[in-house]
């Protein structure tokens, strides 16, 4: 498949996966049509070139493989739907907006839980001794690759095989997902994902969580999650873990969006040369508008009952610490002399631009700081307080 002009067709790729497995069953939710919708958006809009045909034909391979053997396990092991995942910290807001930061340095608290990229890339544990060490050595070489060949996706979100990362990595198991849209040109993929309900990736999201729990043994163990995407879906959110504790990092939009827009561009780049840069502004101004939008709409009746923190960026940036203390006042958990020592650490050995300089601006997406104020006014005239 390494000369193909496209991507094959959904129905060669299940064959496929289905053969090298020797599994038939893609369990819940249904991936048929979301494959589908996104194969024939992929090889009739985004203008891949060889090497972005090679990679997503790769990834939607190793979905789908992984997909089948999930479904296998849940099968064979019943008792994993058993686990209980109800209370974790769930680090949200825009992206851009300081959330890698918090989720990555209080990760470094080992009493709580989190999701590392090798784990998120290939969830699946063979059995093997050293399962989590081949893992961690895939993802390891991967990370090198994009440091070399990608320096510019790495400078906007560096990443590190044993960091934790966002679950929106390992929900793209689910083929329906914002990061697929934005890391190609797919229109027609967007029209349909505006349309579809979510209630099925957080039931994947809640299944993947009580899995790890039952292989490490790790039940009661607050687990800390992050994704941007969690701003409109926290109905769902709260129905599968209904004791979340939302985390809310607050950055002006305007700072916000044109990175935002960069880090899409530096992904587009990875499989197309062709990138349309003001195609990026738009759909970035439309999808996250529309998620905040629906988040300030449901916010203030689920805060009635439900504990959200608001965490400005200018905290995140000057007093680490100070940022997540506030969060676990609200979460009941001590900040240990061991703990802040380990986030100290963490916060002394990554630097805001270790990897290098995002460098971005409104113009290169066909954007102005009065467009996004008009897109966020909402958003703006209930927080600026807390940029």
């Amino acid at each position: 498949m390494t000369n193909q002009l496209s991507i094959p067709s959904a129905s060669e790729l299940i064959e496929e996966a289905r053969e090298s497995t020797g599994l038939n069953d893609f369990g819940y939710p249904p991936i048929e049509e979301a494959l589908t919708v996104f194969v024939n958006a992929l090889n009739s809009e985004a203008r891949l070139n060889a090497t972005g045909i090679a990679m997503r034909t790769s990834s939607i391979q190793r979905i789908l493989a992984t997909r089948l053997k999930i479904a296998d396990k849940l099968k064979r092991h019943p008792e994993i739907r058993d686990e209980v995942v109800s209370d974790p910290i769930v680090v949200l807001g825009l992206a851009r907006s300081g959330t890698t930061k918090v989720q990555r340095m209080a990760a470094a608290d080992k009493r709580l839980q989190s999701l590392p990229l090798w784990r998120l890339l290939d969830p699946i544990d063979d059995g093997t001794p050293t399962s989590v060490s081949d893992r961690c050595a895939v993802a390891g070489a991967m990370v090198q690759h994009m440091k070399q060949s990608f320096p510019d996706f790495v400078a906007a979100h560096p990443m590190q095989e044993t960091e934790p990362d966002e679950e929106v990595f390992m929900m793209e198991q689910t083929l329906q997902n914002n990061t697929l849209m934005h890391s190609s040109g797919i229109p027609s993929y967007g029209r349909w994902l505006k349309k579809q309900s979510f209630e099925g990736w957080y039931d994947y999201l809640k299944t993947m969580l009580q899995l790890f729990q039952h292989e490490d043994g790790s039940a009661g163990q607050r687990w800390l999650l992050k994704a941007p995407f969690h701003l409109g879906h926290l109905p769902l959110l709260f129905d599968k873990m209904p004791n979340a504790i939302i985390a809310h990092c607050h950055r002006d939009p305007v700072e916000v969006i044109p990175s935002m827009c960069r880090l899409f561009e530096a992904s587009r780049c990875m499989a197309s040369d062709e990138v349309d840069r003001n195609e990026i502004g738009k759909l970035v101004l439309d999808v996250w508008s529309g998620l905040m939008n629906t988040y300030l709409a449901d916010r203030p009746r689920l805060e009635e009952s439900r504990c959200f923190v608001d965490v400005p960026y200018s905290l995140i940036r000057s007093d680490g610490i100070g940022a997540i203390k506030k969060i676990y006042d609200q979460a009941g958990i001590d900040m240990t002399p061991e703990a802040e020592r380990s986030m100290r650490v963490w916060e002394e050995q990554n630097s805001q631009h270790k990897h290098g300089k995002n460098d971005y601006s409104l113009e290169r997406f066909g954007l102005s700081a009065n467009i996004i104020r008009d897109y966020f006014s909402d958003y703006i005239s209930r927080y600026q307080d807390q940029f």
